[in-house]
């Protein structure tokens, strides 16, 4: 009787030989094992509990697409991946329906500068609701402010009388989205 509780080699299919090609073909297209992986993330410079995160994930084949298509640096990609991604699931966003090339679209522009990195999230947000890229591309609430506009918007807070030493954190809640930490302190120095 023929079936999965069938003790002995088939007898009825003829044998055939499994070459050493065929076998080291196989080998070169397997994933890299988990260990093998966690020593190249390290070595792209995430930290142990990333690396360990990301080797773990069974993320590890979008994080190579990503890096390699986006331009973005390794921490970037898997924190994009192992905890922006996440985050936006819990809160219902239907992140699966976002292309991969669009991923990577929003993460290169996030590494030429273009975006900050919490509005990488509000343009993932977007791209599930199904707005396209190249609309949001030009949407300006979504763009980082130049040093010049940033420096506009300061002196704003300035003539509301805001006090010196609750500019930033109040430039920060106004602009998070289009302004990061270290531009803002530039434009207050």
């Amino acid at each position: 009787l023929p079936g999965g509780a069938r003790m002995y080699p088939e007898t009825d299919a003829p044998s055939f030989v499994v070459k050493k090609a065929w076998v080291d073909e196989l080998e070169k297209s397997l994933p890299k094992r988990s260990e093998e992986r966690l020593e190249h993330y390290r070595q792209l410079g995430l930290n142990d509990e990333l690396a360990v995160r990301l080797a773990k994930s069974s993320q590890f084949l979008a994080f190579e697409a990503l890096v390699a298509e986006s331009g973005a640096g390794a921490t970037m990609v898997a924190t994009a991946l192992l905890e922006t991604i996440p985050s936006l699931r819990r809160e219902g966003v239907a992140v699966d329906l976002v292309k991969i090339a669009d991923f990577a679209a929003v993460l290169r522009l996030y590494s030429e500068d273009r975006i900050t990195r919490v509005a990488v999230s509000e343009f993932l947000r977007n791209l599930a609701k199904g707005v396209p890229l190249s609309v949001l591309e030009k949407d300006a609430s979504l763009l980082k402010f130049g040093e010049k506009i940033l420096k506009e918007k300061i002196a704003g807070l300035k003539k509301e009388g805001i006090a010196k030493d609750r500019l930033f954190a109040e430039a920060m809640r106004r602009y998070r989205l289009n302004a990061d930490a270290a531009g803002l302190k530039k434009a207050l120095a």
